[in-house]
């Protein structure tokens, strides 16, 4: 296990790579075909052709036409020559890595793929110059960001790699993943720290995310993929979004002292625990299990199946929960309210049913949606504060 730090800066060589169509071709072959593949790794662009004869250096060049021709964005990031039997890819920027195979569909015929010149480039994970040991990091390795401002834009399939730690710290003012295209750095690990004004895409299994610093504004911090997330927000150098995305199941989040932050749940994200006194959450999927004591949840057709701790701070429910995790009801269990705002006000939905015996101490719980679309499976329980309702909306609270 080595501590390795990203420099970036590594000297731009373009790459080269060849197909080269070996002497067994015999006119059965009904395709030939090269794919590219995105930095992504699941993103692909094919050319393929119907290869005629037995001549290889013939069916070579008719593949190179047909691959320099290609109108795809892919194909367009190189340039194709033939020669005898074999077929060379030049990337048209050096710096800028492609991946490719090659494929051949019925007969005899076989290609080879091979790489003569590696890409190199100061954007480049894949780049040994660009890490302080010489080395890409493998297995256990823990990684820092701390300096410069080189992006991390290529090689960013390092799903393979399982890290110790990844720390992205204040003085790295680059970014982390493809933003334009939203590829990820995709790479495995134990717990991430993320201080730093650049923006991060990330995906992969790497469960515990203590963020201190982020960037302003939306998809500062992206994350995805992983089942069993964990993810603390902490500080007032969060300044931006944290977004989780579809594809990740089951997160822990943990707002604090954090009152310009946000964190969105996308739709898509199954379960997951809340803890929150400060900045913001908007979820747009159900959430098992809140606890609340400051800043503000907002609830977009979404519901809280679980439990509801609320001490503190504004729930805005909006919208109805997804039929699928909470039978299109509000809460699964027995909501308490002790303090702040739970609020329907803004529920525009036809029917919204209340099914658990709601227990409110102190705060206020407001249905006044102006729609009298609130049904109580169970009346609530009310020892304090205040319970809102549109005129001639009727329930008996106890005790």
């Amino acid at each position: 296990m080595a501590t390795i730090k990203w420099l970036g800066g590594a000297t731009a060589v373009a790459q080269v790579s060849t197909v080269t169509l070996n002497n067994d071709f015999n006119d059965s072959e009904t395709a030939l075909s090269i794919t590219l593949t995105a930095e992504d790794g699941s993103t692909t662009q094919s050319v393929s052709i119907t290869p005629s004869g037995t001549n290889e250096t013939t069916i070579a060049a008719a593949l190179q036409v047909a691959c320099a021709a290609s109108s795809q964005s892919l194909f367009q990031a190189i340039t194709f020559t033939a020669a005898s039997n074999v077929v060379t890819l030049t990337a048209n920027t050096a710096g800028v890595p492609f991946y490719f195979a090659s494929a051949v569909t019925g007969g005899a015929g076989t290609t080879t793929d091979a790489t003569g010149t590696s890409n190199a480039g100061p954007n480049d994970w894949n780049t040994a110059a660009n890490w302080s040991t010489n080395a890409v990091p493998t297995n256990s390795d823990s990684v820092v960001i701390a300096d410069g401002d080189f992006d991390i834009l290529y090689g960013l399939d390092q799903s393979s790699v399982s890290l110790a730690n990844l720390s992205v710290n204040v003085g790295f003012t680059g970014n982390v993943g493809d933003i334009g295209n939203e590829y990820p750095l995709q790479i495995n690990g134990n717990v991430a720290n993320i201080r730093a004004s650049g923006r991060f895409l990330w995906s992969g299994d790497l469960p515990v995310w203590i963020i201190s610093q982020t960037a302003r504004g939306s998809d500062a911090v992206v994350l995805k993929d992983t089942t069993g997330l964990a993810v603390y927000i902490l500080g007032v150098n969060c300044i931006g979004e944290v977004r989780i995305q579809n594809g990740s199941g089951a997160p822990t989040v943990t707002m604090t002292e954090c009152p310009r932050a946000q964190c969105t749940i996308e739709d898509g994200v199954s379960g997951g625990t809340l803890f929150l006194g400060s900045g913001t959450v908007v979820s747009e999927s159900d959430i098992n299990n809140v606890t609340i004591w400051g800043g503000t949840l907002t609830m977009n057709d979404s519901g809280i199946y679980g439990t509801l701790e609320q001490l503190g701070g504004v729930i805005n429910a909006n919208g109805s929960p997804d039929s699928g995790n909470n039978g299109g009801e509000w809460f699964g269990s027995q909501p308490k309210v002790y303090g702040g705002l739970l609020t329907f006000a803004a529920n525009t939905q036809t029917a919204v049913t209340i099914e658990s015996g709601m227990q409110v101490y102190g705060g206020t719980v407001n249905f006044r949606s102006g729609l009298q679309n609130i049904t109580f499976d169970v009346n609530p329980t009310v020892w304090g504060g205040q319970v809102l309702t549109d005129q001639g909306l009727a329930f008996d609270p106890t005790p």
